[in-house]
């Protein structure tokens, strides 16, 4: 078993082609090939080919980083028994390094997560859940003393502090670069302010104060999905002296009001399923799970 960086015209598209083949089992309408052709030639991407014992190159991996330390990991063999082999070659060649990558793939097994596991990485379990009818928020009333302004570049300060002090009791779970300190939080916001991860939608990236003290944020970017235009959450965080008195949620609800007058019907997001009060608190507002997904943490 090896790893190769590259590969044969002939023998890539042999790799692609059954990728697609087993994803049109499933959905007649995929276009997995595009997808992976996509990828292929990204500029954030590295790939890797996987050899067997028999000699034969028969996977790919490819490794997209798109913050930091944050990304994906797609992988693919056409034999489904060389899956555990080919993991055990990108972990023990640092392929995966110290990132945390969602792991995609075209079967549904688990023997890339369970060797992954084997040789010592961790795995959060996710789930994205979107709600189809933000109409219900369209009308939101005031409540008293709090008041909301569109967040800017000279907001990027308060949003690294707010939001680092909001996730850092979660930080040895989630692992996330992005909320490991106040600056590096900041600098996120800088990267939305500046269309880094797509375009915000700007009226429903707020900034929550109190009596015109700052506590809390919500950062949201324009997704097509469903073949409609769709509002991604990005990050909420209140400052944790100002929880739980409703107030996360009301952010949440002015933020959604807004996006629908900026002429859209559904929002997005995506939550780490140990995180229950998270959870819990989408699900109250009209939020359904869609898809489950893992991450693979690096050591």
């Amino acid at each position: 078993m090896k790893l190769h960086a590259t590969i044969s015209d002939e023998q890539l598209r042999k790799i692609i082609d059954h990728a697609d083949a087993l994803c049109k089992e499933f959905d007649a309408t995929s276009n997995c090939k595009d997808y992976l052709n996509e990828k292929l030639n990204a500029k954030n991407t590295s790939v890797n080919y996987y050899e067997n014992n028999q000699g034969d190159i028969c996977g790919l991996s490819i490794l997209e980083i798109i913050d930091k330390h944050y990304g994906n990991l797609i992988v693919h063999t056409i034999n489904e028994s060389d899956e555990a082999y080919f993991a055990h070659l990108l972990t023990t060649e640092n392929i995966i390094g110290k990132n945390i990558l969602e792991l995609i793939q075209f079967r549904s097994n688990f023997n890339y997560r369970d060797e992954f596991l084997r040789l010592g990485l961790r795995e959060k379990e996710r789930v994205r859940m979107s709600h189809h009818n933000i109409k219900c928020y369209e009308n939101i009333p005031n409540l008293p003393n709090i008041t909301f302004q569109s967040l800017t570049e000279k907001e990027n300060d308060i949003c690294g502090d707010i939001s680092y002090n909001a996730h850092k009791h979660r930080l040895h779970i989630e692992r996330y670069d992005v909320y490991s300190s106040p600056q590096n939080r900041a600098g996120f916001a800088h990267d939305l302010r500046n269309q880094k991860h797509g375009k915000t939608v700007d009226e429903a990236c707020l900034l929550m104060k109190s009596n015109e003290t700052p506590i809390g944020i919500i950062e949201m970017v324009h997704v097509k999905n469903w073949n409609k235009k769709v509002g991604w959450i990005m990050d909420v965080a209140l400052h944790p002296d100002y929880q739980g008195m409703g107030l996360g949620k009301h952010l949440i609800e002015k933020s959604l009001s807004n996006l629908y007058h900026s002429g859209y019907e559904t929002a997005g997001l995506g939550v780490t399923l140990t995180n229950k009060n998270a959870h819990q608190l989408y699900e109250s507002l009209g939020f359904e799970d869609y898809e489950f997904f893992v991450e693979i943490m690096g050591q």
